[in-house]
């Protein structure tokens, strides 16, 4: 599913000169807006678990920066940025259900950029 956490971690990458295989492992929200980020490349052990034991980096990602990517992508992929195109967005986690997702607030659940005019901060308000 995809999420705006997806942009904030490429601004990470790019700000922090990593490759692809880069991953956070560590949000903090850090007022007034910004995303404190922490990562590695992982590894995996013989059973496939992911092991965070790579070198960690970590830098600051605004609100502004992570914004701006979402609408590069949007201009780039044509898609929702908000959703990164797969048409449903997080909407709760329990321990004994998992992930919850429910449709796209921002695209409706289409996956497409279909409302350029919404502010994604509204999105982000609405419950």
């Amino acid at each position: 599913m995809g999420n705006t956490n997806q942009h904030v971690e490429t601004v990470a990458r790019r700000k922090l000169n990593v490759g692809p295989d880069w991953r956070v492992f560590s949000w903090e929200f850090v007022r007034p807006d910004n995303f404190l980020v922490e990562g590695c490349v992982p590894s995996t052990d013989l059973l496939g678990k992911v092991k965070w034991d790579g070198k960690p980096s970590k830098t600051v990602v605004t609100r502004g920066e992570r914004d701006a990517e979402l609408a590069r992508f949007e201009a780039e992929t044509g898609k929702c940025g908000w959703c990164c195109g797969d048409g449903l967005e997080f909407k709760s986690w329990d321990h004994k259900t998992g992930t919850e997702h429910r449709p796209c607030r921002n695209c409706g659940g289409t996956g497409e950029r279909i409302n350029p005019e919404v502010s994604h901060a509204s999105v982000e308000a609405t419950p």
